[in-house]
């Protein structure tokens, strides 16, 4: 489990200095290595678990999502 926690940003919006609102995200990962010396690993995982909201000034707010993966080393 991977918690990330962001501050206040601040940016200017014309002439005027404003605020972001800070926001938490939880991220939950797991991975499974198999095969002779773990040459193969599987992964996954959903990042923002609880679709906290960010605000669209300072970057785009994908909301829940899920995510899967294969590694494989030689």
């Amino acid at each position: 489990m991977q918690t990330v926690y962001v501050g206040e940003q601040r940016y200017a919006e014309g002439t005027a200095d404003k605020t972001t609102d800070d926001y938490t995200l939880v991220n939950l990962t797991a991975s499974y290595a198999f095969g002779g010396k773990n040459a193969y690993e599987i992964d996954g995982g959903v990042n923002n678990i609880f679709d906290e909201d960010v605000d669209t000034i300072i970057g785009s707010n994908a909301g829940t999502y899920f995510f899967t993966g294969l590694r494989v080393s030689f």
